[in-house]
């Protein structure tokens, strides 16, 4: 965090949260360090870092352009702050983080601008693919057997059926991905509820 300012944005809901980063990082020269989501109430917490002067303004015209779209909660600016807090700003659960910096000692300075090349599956010198590895062809086995599991009729005639829910993971359950989470089958069930189902 070398000296630099640290701007945190809390908004209810996502898309407040992008309408913030979004208008933050056009207003001023500041790098966006990601977000995270809470665990309830729909706040996301927006991250960005640069100067001093530069943080107050991006602060300041988030906040004006979250106006118009959702609601702010909160917001702070910490003008430099310890090199002990960077392991709460890097953490994790922040999304938008390389794995390599949320994953080391929390002491290394985020560079945004850093990004790492995309590549494509590796191809022999043919042109074709390479075949699969023992490992991916394990997980495709296993997906096939879930799906047979589930109950929905695949291109071979076994039953098959997708998993729409990404909370619980149950085929049987009725919410589809988006949708409010009280609509899904296992919500408000605590772990131990779960585990035995």
């Amino acid at each position: 965090m070398r000296q630099q300012a640290l701007g945190m944005i809390e908004t209810v809901g996502l898309s407040t949260a992008v309408t913030v980063a979004d208008a933050a990082v056009k207003a001023a020269n500041v790098s966006l360090l990601g977000y995270e989501l809470s665990r309830g109430g729909g706040m996301v917490l927006v991250k960005v870092a640069g100067d001093v002067g530069a943080v107050k303004a991006a602060v300041e015209a988030g906040k004006a352009a979250a106006a118009g779209v959702g609601q702010v909660y909160a917001v702070q600016v910490i003008p430099r702050p310890h090199t002990e807090i960077a392991s709460l700003v890097y953490s994790r659960a922040t999304v938008g983080l390389p794995s390599s910096a949320s994953s080391g000692s929390g002491k290394e300075q985020h560079d945004a601008g850093e990004s790492k090349p995309v590549t494509d599956p590796p191809e022999n010198s043919a042109g074709k693919e390479v075949p699969e590895t023992a490992e991916s062809a394990g997980s495709a086995e296993a997906a096939v057997e879930t799906r047979e599991a589930a109950g929905e009729e695949s291109a071979d005639g076994t039953q098959t059926r997708t998993i729409s829910c990404n909370l619980c993971g149950d085929p049987a359950c009725p919410r589809n991905k988006g949708e409010a989470r009280n609509n899904c089958l296992h919500y408000g069930k605590t772990s131990e509820e779960s585990e035995e189902t």
